[in-house]
């Protein structure tokens, strides 16, 4: 074959490649990503069905024994410490009871670092915190229960318990 002829079949193979392109049915165009059907409306907002997950105004004092831990080891002199607060009007008294019994603790008011803040609507603000000492020198060795009670003009709620053992 010579160049001259070369040129001749490919300018034939090139004709004959473009006559078949244009006879094939049109290629489809590329498909594009269906939108999602509109999704419904959301629906309004439902009270939340836990009271831990609703704002509300607390009913009664509310709050929690810190100190001492739970399953503590205590001798003589056990240091009390915790927070009180209430929506219904200022604490009017916080009690500490051993085995469900009131002791004298001596309790003091204290600031508490963020519960004014998470608890806006305690009135004990900027005070919540308690902090006090109980003396069991003569109470049985053994297995006890600490707890707290707090008192406003609602009513007294107990909170709090703690088991403790007395060395």
């Amino acid at each position: 074959m010579t160049r001259g002829s070369m040129w001749v079949a490919a300018a034939v193979v090139a004709a004959s490649l473009t006559t078949a392109i244009a006879q094939q049915p049109p290629a489809k165009p590329a498909q594009q990503p269906q939108a999602k059907p509109a999704q419904p409306a959301a629906k309004a907002a439902q009270p939340a069905t836990n009271p831990a997950q609703q704002a509300t105004v607390k009913k009664g004092p509310y709050g929690w024994l810190d100190e001492p831990a739970d399953g503590s080891v205590v001798e003589k002199k056990v240091r009390v410490y915790g927070w009180a607060l209430s929506d219904q009007g200022k604490v009017k008294k916080i009690e500490i009871l051993l085995d469900g019994k009131p002791v004298k603790a001596n309790i003091k008011r204290i600031a508490r670092g963020g519960l004014c803040t998470k608890y806006p609507a305690g009135v004990d603000c900027p005070k919540p915190g308690f902090a006090g000492e109980v003396n069991l020198s003569r109470v049985k060795k053994g297995p006890h229960t600490l707890s707290s009670r707090f008192t406003d003009k609602s009513g007294a709620v107990e909170l709090g318990k703690k088991n403790v053992t007395v060395k």
